[in-house]
């Protein structure tokens, strides 16, 4: 055989080991001892003596320990390290101690086996994509204590079905719960003042969710591809809707812009192809950039705008484009879900989203005339 044809062969296969070495993650964890499958670093050496979990040898149910003797000195353990549980994909369940404060960046990360954890009310913090791509995990109690979620901290948990964000939290991270397919539906309490980008992007299974009114901002592809979305109230906080911010939300037939919005950025709602209406509360048209509503029928959906603020809204760009333009009294017009509003409603005038009179309520937004003469948009879920 040709010698040079021999070292070829020899140098291919040399860097084709160099590359799986290089594409597979290293496992090796420095700490300082191990007990009972456990391993962990010193955090303070001296008095009080802590200690992190920093990776384990074994499977199943796990029960971190509050304290650890090790070499007759007593630790307490007092967060999850950096990818202490990463990659785990044979069956795990985790029960964190009390005297745990953190759960540290990936800590979690890809254990696609890890089928429930349980974390205590001690804990403030959730680092950076710490159940990353748990996709085994179907429900999570986030507790009272937490106060911030940090970015991708549960993308691509494509098993979670519900999940309830707790009153202290003031932020949720970027891509926090991107990809969380199994959603349905999440309340987000009025402690939380930032919503970072792509927070909830491609949470298809998403039909609801409630947005409080301390958010100023929705973040560039907050609620991008939630093609589940049927209905929308942005609240009254909010003067800035980002970039994608509702890009390709198909299922999305009404939304709601409220007074105090001044921007709304290229295509936030390009590709929202069900809307039927849209209110918008502004008394001057907001600042629409490039193609905000593209894909939107103009012609279909009916934009309601404030008494005297037609002409403006008609020669406002983007805007514009919106053939059928109507006005309504913004000091009378008010939201109810169909259970709350009045049960008889037989000498109200009921109007579909299109403008269109009907004996009664249907699915999705209605406007309805009431018997005093006040107006209310009433959603039939």
């Amino acid at each position: 055989m040709n010698i040079q044809l021999i070292m070829k062969k020899h140098l291919l296969s040399f860097v084709a080991l160099l590359c799986v070495v290089w594409l597979t993650p290293a496992r090796a964890v420095a700490y300082d001892f191990e007990v009972d499958g456990l391993y962990y670093t010193v955090t303070s050496s001296s008095y009080p003596h802590t200690v992190e979990v920093v990776d384990h040898s074994f499977y199943g149910a796990i029960t971190i320990p509050e304290t650890v003797v090790y070499d007759y000195i007593a630790y307490t353990v007092t967060s999850i390290g950096e990818r202490a549980f990463y990659g785990c994909s044979d069956n795990i369940s985790v029960k964190i101690p009390a005297t745990v404060t953190s759960i540290g960046d990936e800590a979690f990360y890809l254990s696609s086996g890890l089928t429930s954890v349980e974390i205590p009310n001690s804990v403030t913090t959730i680092g950076v994509a710490a159940f990353r791509e748990c996709t085994g995990l179907t429900s999570i109690e986030i507790p009272k204590s937490v106060t911030s979620i940090g970015a991708l901290a549960f993308y691509i948990c494509t098993g979670l079905t519900s999940i309830e964000i707790p009153y202290n939290v003031t932020s949720i991270g970027e891509s926090a719960f991107h990809r969380c397919s199994g959603l349905t539906s999440i309340k987000i309490p009025s402690s939380v003042t930032s919503i970072g980008k792509g927070a909830f992007a491609r949470c298809s299974g998403l039909t609801s969710i409630e947005i409080p009114n301390s958010v100023p901002t929705i973040e560039d592809q907050a609620f991008y591809y939630c093609t589940g979305l049927k209905s929308i109230k942005i609240p009254a906080s909010v003067t800035y809707i980002g970039s994608y911010a509702f890009m390709n939300c198909t299922g999305l037939t009404s939304v709601e812009i409220p007074a105090g919005v001044t921007n709304i950025e290229h295509e936030a709602f390009s590709g929202c192809s069900g809307l039927t209406e849209i209110f918008s509360r502004a008394s001057v048209p907001p600042v629409c950039n490039y193609k905000a509503w593209l894909y939107v029928n103009k012609s279909t959906c009916t934009l309601y705008v404030p008494a005297g603020t037609k002409a403006a809204y008609a020669a406002a760009p983007e805007w514009e484009d919106f053939i059928n333009i109507k006005e309504f009294d913004t000091t009378e017009i008010s939201t109810l879900d169909a259970e709350a509003a009045e049960t008889d409603l037989s000498d109200c005038e009921i109007y579909s989203a299109g403008g269109q009179r009907v004996d009664a309520l249907q699915a999705g937004a209605n406007i309805v005339r009431m018997k005093n003469g006040k107006v209310k948009k009433i959603v039939k879920r």
